[in-house]
């Protein structure tokens, strides 16, 4: 939102960068918690980091200085993979011990709480990733698709849209990668296309579609791209 970069070191270091590539604020407490899982910046004031082996949740603020952690296992909430910022500053996440999708508040405690997914469909998912987006949360599994709830947690459709990695949003578009090609997916007309990557972008280990802008981490740091709209 900002244009504010965020990466995670190898020296386990979470810096955080202007547009410009200079240097923010850094928190230095990464490995404190265990290897991080998955890094949330879409709210650029709350930052969330999951430790996906201890089940465990930090957040930090906009100058990353620690606020607090919560520990799921202490709220019997013991296989998460999927995991994301809702839109009022509390957690989705998806329990894979009873099979429900999850609103919990900074104490853990849940807020809300969808059907056993084992009587909502007769083919049960394990989404890998939650995002919220332009008043819908979305869950993926990319083997067999896409599934849409609203902020209180009801079921709304599936989309057949697999094979995808690295899946992103941006109102009614979806991005994700297949191979070398960038899909880039109208789920309102169900229309989808392909561009390709930048040459250089061969040897990157995670991508991030923002604003028409394509983020890519390869072994000798970030590169930024523009996203042609043509």
């Amino acid at each position: 939102m900002l244009g504010n970069i965020y990466a995670c070191t190898e020296d386990y270091q979470l810096k955080k960068f202007s547009s410009a590539g200079d240097l923010l604020t850094t928190w230095n407490d990464v490995k404190s918690y265990g290897n991080p899982t998955l890094l949330d910046v879409s709210n650029p004031m709350r930052i969330m980091i999951y430790y996906q082996p201890y089940a465990t949740t930090v957040i930090l603020d906009r100058l990353l200085t620690f606020r607090h952690a919560i520990n799921f296992r202490k709220k019997n909430i013991f296989r998460v993979n999927a995991i994301a910022t809702s839109y009022d500053n509390h957690i989705w996440l998806f329990d894979e011990q009873d099979f429900k999708l999850k609103k919990i508040d900074d104490d853990g405690s849940i807020i809300s709480e969808t059907t056993d997914w084992r009587i909502l469909f007769s083919d049960v998912p394990t989404p890998k990733s939650i995002i919220e987006n332009n008043g819908t949360v979305f869950l993926y599994d990319e083997n067999m698709g896409l599934y849409s709830f609203d902020y209180y947690g009801s079921f709304k459709n599936k989309m057949p849209v697999t094979g995808i990695k690295f899946p992103g949003f941006n109102k009614n578009i979806m991005y994700g990668t297949s191979g070398t090609d960038l899909i880039i997916i109208d789920l309102s007309a169900g229309v989808s296309q392909k561009k390709a990557l930048p040459a250089e972008s061969k040897g990157y280990s995670f991508l991030k579609v923002i604003n028409n802008k394509i983020y890519l981490i390869k072994e000798k740091g970030i590169y930024v791209y523009s996203l042609s709209t043509s």
